[in-house]
């Protein structure tokens, strides 16, 4: 009897952990970058004015501003309508563009390349896995070269769902999300500045942008419940429509 009754404590205690919440922060600070999960949802906090909220059940992802109680919904019909006003503009600036001398169009056109999206030639984005593998707040991770136009650019350190302690519904929601974030980033001319998640099979928990020298690197990693609150809009935030911006 005695044994029976360990067993189910331990059975009780394993199905308790796999399924906590999973918070992962970086650059632990002032003003960290934290990335909570839970099955179905996700909220980032960026150190920005703004946070973000993914819910699998809409699939869709909030912009949340607290300074302004408002909030701006991003899902496959409102990257559509955002589409379909860069095609608009694109092709009212190439009327506009034959309109010019030879000569000169040329150099409009590389000008507006910089402020409208999507009119000059996107680079092709590919990531690649190296032999490199490092550990980083104890969790182990490999390391992926991303190349834009052929050129290395970022640098990922990506670490598996099992070396972050995600159950495969957590890890399924982080992995949906990516791919409605390339979704919404497809066709709009701006591919390339999205990262390949969809390719990584993990979880970045280092990054460098190879640009600007950007970097974000995890501290750690708590498996305690995540209230309910924190992935809820508070009800009387209104929505805003998304704004198309037109430069970079």
């Amino acid at each position: 009897m005695a044994s029976k009754v360990y067993l189910t404590a331990v059975l009780a205690l394993v199905a308790a952990t796999a399924a906590a919440d999973v918070t992962l922060v970086y650059d632990e600070g002032d003003d960290p970058f934290k990335l909570r999960v839970r099955a179905g949802e996700i909220r980032i906090d960026d150190g920005s004015d703004s946070w973000q909220l993914y819910r699998r059940a809409d699939n869709a992802i909030y912009s949340v501003n607290p300074d302004r109680n408002r909030y701006t919904r991003m899902d496959e019909d409102a990257a559509a309508r955002i589409r379909d006003r860069i095609r608009t503009l694109r092709e009212r600036m190439e009327t506009r563009l034959a309109e010019l001398p030879a000569a000169e169009r040329e150099i409009a056109r590389a000008a507006l390349a910089d402020q409208v999206p999507g009119f000059g030639a996107s680079p092709e984005v590919d990531v690649t896995a190296t032999d490199t593998r490092e550990e980083i707040a104890g969790r182990a991770c490999t390391v992926f070269q991303v190349r834009r136009g052929g050129k290395a650019e970022d640098q990922l350190c990506v670490a598996s769902r099992d070396a972050l302690g995600m159950t495969a519904d957590e890890f399924d929601t982080v992995a949906v999300m990516f791919e409605l974030m390339q979704t919404l980033l497809a066709g709009t001319g701006m591919e390339y500045v999205g990262l390949p998640y969809l390719e990584l099979d993990g979880v970045p928990i280092r990054y460098q942008d190879g640009r600007e020298g950007r970097r974000r690197t995890l501290s750690r990693v708590s498996h305690d419940t995540i209230p309910g609150l924190m992935f809820e809009i508070p009800p009387h935030y209104e929505a805003a429509s998304p704004q198309l911006e037109s430069g970079r």
